[in-house]
């Protein structure tokens, strides 16, 4: 019994030493969207923009309304004019966003 929970541990560690070396993803590599479409910004909804990182219910709200009082927005500096919304956020999320 004592040599199957010691093979239980020594298999949960390496599973755990495994995982860690996936979940690791260095810094200076663009971040994965996998399983996700490009949010279309023109017809994105606040629950689209709070998908992405660094985007929460009030910035989702200000950049919905902004969408509407422009009716079409060109580009990713366009959207710096929402409220809260910096030219590093806008980079930030520019990956995941198509203009269409």
């Amino acid at each position: 019994m004592k040599r199957w929970v010691a093979l239980y541990l020594v298999s949960l560690a390496a599973a755990a030493l495994a995982a860690n070396r996936f979940v690791r993803i260095p810094e200076n590599q663009a971040i994965a969207w996998p399983n996700h479409d490009l949010i279309d910004v023109n017809h994105a909804t606040a629950q689209d923009w709070m998908l992405l990182p660094g985007i929460g219910e009030k910035r989702a709200q200000a950049l919905v309304a902004l969408q509407k009082q422009k009716g079409c927005l060109k580009g990713p500096e366009e959207m710096t004019e929402a409220e809260e919304i910096s030219k590093a956020l806008a980079e930030q999320i520019k990956p995941y966003l198509t203009f269409e």
